[in-house]
């Protein structure tokens, strides 16, 4: 799964990967939570 990820990129401008997206929300949520 990650060499297909990396293998693939995808223009972030255009659209964000999910994972990302909830990856920032997460660290951005234990921020403020913290």
């Amino acid at each position: 799964m990650g060499n297909d990820g990396e293998r693939r990129r995808r223009p972030l401008s255009s659209s964000w990967p999910r994972e990302v997206t909830a990856g920032a929300i997460l660290l951005v949520a234990v921020s403020y939570d913290g």
